[in-house]
């Protein structure tokens, strides 16, 4: 079966503004893919730069996208937010 590829990676403090069950980032930290794709139960991936997960988007705000993370999901760190931690 195919998995479904993330339509977007974002940046999101993964220690500490992560709740139990619904999290949130910023418009700015969108680091690859295409702001129009991201929609309410659409897949995304979250990262710190040293981890990430996919998460599912639950709403949209004008400040940025609201998610639930699948923290048994973990992906590779996306190379865009590996070079951008070392600029």
């Amino acid at each position: 079966m195919a998995m479904r590829k993330p339509v977007a990676v974002f940046f999101a403090d993964l220690n500490r503004s992560v709740d139990e069950w619904q999290s949130g980032t910023t418009w700015t930290e969108l680091l690859s893919g295409d702001r129009n794709a991201v929609v309410p139960g659409s897949l995304i991936v979250v990262t710190d730069d040293d981890d990430a997960f996919e998460a599912t988007v639950t709403e949209l705000t004008s400040v940025g996208p609201r998610m639930v993370v699948h923290w048994d999901r973990a992906v590779p760190v996306p190379e865009k937010a590996q070079q951008a931690a070392l600029a």
